[in-house]
Protein backbone atom coordinates (compact mmCIF):
# COMPACT_ATOMS: atom_id res chain seq x y z
CA UNK A 1 0.00 0.00 0.00
CA UNK A 2 2.80 2.44 0.93
CA UNK A 3 4.64 1.70 -2.31
CA UNK A 4 1.58 2.50 -4.42
CA UNK A 5 0.89 5.71 -2.48
CA UNK A 6 4.47 6.91 -2.89
CA UNK A 7 4.57 5.90 -6.53
CA UNK A 8 1.35 7.81 -7.13
CA UNK A 9 2.72 10.93 -5.41
CA UNK A 10 5.93 10.73 -7.42
CA UNK A 11 4.03 10.27 -10.67
CA UNK A 12 1.77 13.24 -9.96
CA UNK A 13 4.81 15.41 -9.20
CA UNK A 14 6.49 14.20 -12.38
CA UNK A 15 3.44 15.14 -14.45
CA UNK A 16 3.49 18.64 -12.94
CA UNK A 17 7.28 18.82 -13.38
CA UNK A 18 7.68 19.31 -9.63
CA UNK A 19 10.51 18.02 -7.47
CA UNK A 20 10.34 14.89 -5.33
CA UNK A 21 7.43 15.37 -2.87
CA UNK A 22 8.50 12.55 -0.56
CA UNK A 23 10.26 13.36 2.72
CA UNK A 24 13.88 12.30 3.11
CA UNK A 25 14.27 8.94 4.77
CA UNK A 26 15.58 9.08 8.35
CA UNK A 27 18.09 6.35 7.51
CA UNK A 28 19.79 5.57 4.23
CA UNK A 29 20.99 2.19 2.99
CA UNK A 30 24.60 3.22 3.61
CA UNK A 31 23.75 3.79 7.28
CA UNK A 32 22.21 0.33 7.50
CA UNK A 33 25.25 -1.24 5.82
CA UNK A 34 27.58 0.42 8.35
CA UNK A 35 25.39 -0.76 11.24
CA UNK A 36 25.28 -4.29 9.86
CA UNK A 37 29.06 -4.37 9.38
CA UNK A 38 29.49 -3.29 13.01
CA UNK A 39 27.08 -6.01 14.20
CA UNK A 40 28.75 -8.77 12.20
CA UNK A 41 32.19 -8.92 13.74
CA UNK A 42 34.13 -11.46 15.76
CA UNK A 43 32.17 -14.43 17.12
CA UNK A 44 28.88 -13.27 15.60
CA UNK A 45 30.42 -13.19 12.11
CA UNK A 46 31.99 -16.60 12.65
CA UNK A 47 28.62 -18.02 13.77
CA UNK A 48 26.83 -16.61 10.73
CA UNK A 49 29.47 -17.87 8.28
CA UNK A 50 29.46 -21.33 9.86
CA UNK A 51 25.64 -21.43 9.76
CA UNK A 52 25.55 -20.75 6.03
CA UNK A 53 28.43 -23.11 5.31
CA UNK A 54 26.45 -25.86 7.05
CA UNK A 55 23.21 -24.99 5.23
CA UNK A 56 24.93 -24.88 1.83
CA UNK A 57 26.90 -28.11 2.30
CA UNK A 58 26.07 -30.62 -0.39
CA UNK A 59 24.40 -28.25 -2.83
CA UNK A 60 24.91 -29.16 -6.48
CA UNK A 61 28.01 -27.69 -8.09
CA UNK A 62 27.80 -24.96 -10.68
CA UNK A 63 25.68 -26.19 -13.57
CA UNK A 64 27.81 -26.50 -16.68
CA UNK A 65 25.57 -26.48 -19.74
CA UNK A 66 27.16 -27.74 -22.97
CA UNK A 67 27.01 -25.24 -25.80
CA UNK A 68 26.27 -25.95 -29.43
CA UNK A 69 29.02 -23.66 -30.73
CA UNK A 70 32.00 -21.70 -29.37
CA UNK A 71 31.12 -18.45 -27.68
CA UNK A 72 32.53 -15.19 -29.08
CA UNK A 73 35.41 -13.58 -27.19
CA UNK A 74 33.27 -10.50 -26.51
CA UNK A 75 29.80 -11.04 -25.07
CA UNK A 76 27.11 -9.38 -27.22
CA UNK A 77 23.92 -10.21 -25.28
CA UNK A 78 22.23 -10.96 -28.61
CA UNK A 79 20.17 -13.89 -27.47
CA UNK A 80 16.99 -15.52 -28.55
CA UNK A 81 13.79 -16.47 -26.81
CA UNK A 82 11.19 -19.16 -26.96
CA UNK A 83 7.60 -18.19 -26.28
CA UNK A 84 5.00 -20.72 -25.23
CA UNK A 85 1.72 -20.78 -23.33
CA UNK A 86 0.73 -22.97 -20.45
CA UNK A 87 -2.78 -24.33 -20.39
CA UNK A 88 -5.15 -22.77 -17.84
CA UNK A 89 -5.33 -26.14 -16.05
CA UNK A 90 -1.54 -26.41 -15.73
CA UNK A 91 -1.30 -22.78 -14.62
CA UNK A 92 -3.87 -23.39 -11.89
CA UNK A 93 -2.10 -26.56 -10.79
CA UNK A 94 1.23 -24.72 -10.55
CA UNK A 95 -0.42 -21.95 -8.50
CA UNK A 96 -1.90 -24.56 -6.15
CA UNK A 97 1.50 -26.25 -5.73
CA UNK A 98 3.05 -22.86 -4.97
CA UNK A 99 0.42 -21.99 -2.37
CA UNK A 100 0.63 -25.34 -0.59
CA UNK A 101 4.42 -25.04 -0.52
CA UNK A 102 4.35 -21.46 0.82
CA UNK A 103 6.20 -20.35 -2.30
CA UNK A 104 5.57 -17.87 -5.05
CA UNK A 105 4.71 -19.03 -8.55
CA UNK A 106 8.06 -17.62 -9.66
CA UNK A 107 9.87 -19.79 -7.10
CA UNK A 108 8.01 -22.89 -8.32
CA UNK A 109 8.78 -22.18 -11.97
CA UNK A 110 12.45 -21.48 -11.23
CA UNK A 111 12.65 -24.77 -9.33
CA UNK A 112 11.13 -26.64 -12.26
CA UNK A 113 13.59 -24.95 -14.63
CA UNK A 114 16.51 -25.84 -12.37
CA UNK A 115 15.34 -29.48 -12.29
CA UNK A 116 15.06 -29.47 -16.08
CA UNK A 117 18.62 -28.16 -16.47
CA UNK A 118 20.03 -30.54 -13.88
Amino acid sequence: KVLLQELSRLYQAFLKEESNPLPDLPIQYGDFAIWQRQQLQGDKLTQEVNYWKQKLTGIPPLLEIPTDHPRPPIQTFKGNNCTFKLSPELSQHLKTISQTSAATLNMTLLTAFNILLY
